[in-house]
């Protein structure tokens, strides 16, 4: 897009002879400006530069998308980790009850609680969000 008019840049392909050699270009410019010289953005882009400027940008979009996914990976080992300990509590809990060392409403009250914590993370590690690849 023209920064002067947004306007859509069209393409050219240009081939030049300088000194026995046959030089060819392909340059962007203002559709505005090509066809009526009504904008004031008058400069060309050239192709390479501006492939190189668009791959550094598409580079850092999804350099942070990585860096998401890696934080969604640790939290997601970090909350898998509790899953297994709270599991582990609900079987040593299970055997307190089992060796008469607890009554049964403990055992329950404590069963719940810990139920509902197993229950809450599993919702977190169910929880899928859509990736959204805008790009600007």
């Amino acid at each position: 897009m023209c920064k002067e008019c947004g306007r859509k840049l069209t393409g050219n392909h240009s081939t030049v002879k300088y000194k026995n050699t046959i030089r060819e270009y392909n340059i962007y410019r203002c559709k505005r400006y090509s066809e009526q010289r009504a904008c004031s953005h008058k400069k060309n882009l050239n192709e390479i530069k501006l492939e190189k400027y668009l791959i550094s940008q598409v580079n850092q979009i999804l350099d942070g998308y990585q860096f998401t996914a890696n934080i969604n990976e640790t939290n997601k080992n970090t909350t898998t980790n509790e899953i297994n300990k709270l599991q582990l509590k609900l079987e040593r809990l299970k055997d307190l009850y089992m060796e008469n060392l607890i009554d049964l409403k403990t055992y329950k009250e404590d069963q719940s609680l810990i139920k509902t914590q197993l229950h809450n993370l599993h919702k977190i590690t169910v929880k899928k969000e859509p990736m959204n690849l805008t790009i600007y």
